[in-house]
């Protein structure tokens, strides 16, 4: 059975931290799985989209504006078919200051990763800047909170 997205909001890293749920401390130290991931998408606007969400997207989602939703193949084929993303799906949002695409605010990962936070679903978070800096990586709380309420922790909206 075939099910038609028409949209899902990632995660809303505004909101997020690397703090955890033990502790009100933030993390200093960067996850390095987070600059291995950065190079693992690089390319990842030759990935797919959704129909009615390919290129630059008004959003109303805590992620921004505007919006670029990419989705890896192995991600996407559970996704369109209801089953649960499988290790090593992703799916990766640029988001925008303008409707054009012209000004990148950030781009958002999400990446299963089987074992990893199993709390979390086995799902990677992070957030970079265009120039690969990671902002947060890894399971940050409200992140999971968010997404919790998904299928398989992604955020589906209007299917």
């Amino acid at each position: 059975m075939n099910h038609r997205v028409s949209a899902f909001c990632m995660i809303p890293l505004l909101a997020c931290t690397t703090k955890s749920a033990d502790t009100a401390e933030e993390s200093t130290t960067v996850d390095p799985y987070s600059q291995e991931l950065w190079e693992e998408i690089q390319g990842f606007q030759g990935w797919g989209q959704y129909e009615g969400w390919e290129g630059v997207v008004e959003s109303d989602a805590v992620h921004g504006d505007y919006v670029s939703i990419w989705i890896n193949d192995a991600a996407l084929s559970a996704l369109t078919t209801g089953e649960t993303i499988p290790d090593g799906g992703m799916l990766v949002k640029e988001t925008f200051l303008d409707s054009e695409g012209a000004t990148l605010k950030d781009i958002t990962v999400m990446k299963k990763v089987d074992g990893y936070n199993p709390e979390g679903g086995n799902w990677y978070w992070g957030q970079y800047l265009g120039d690969g800096t990671v902002e947060e990586a890894g399971s940050p709380a409200m992140c999971i909170g968010c997404h919790s309420s998904g299928a398989d922790y992604v955020r589906v909206i209007g299917e």
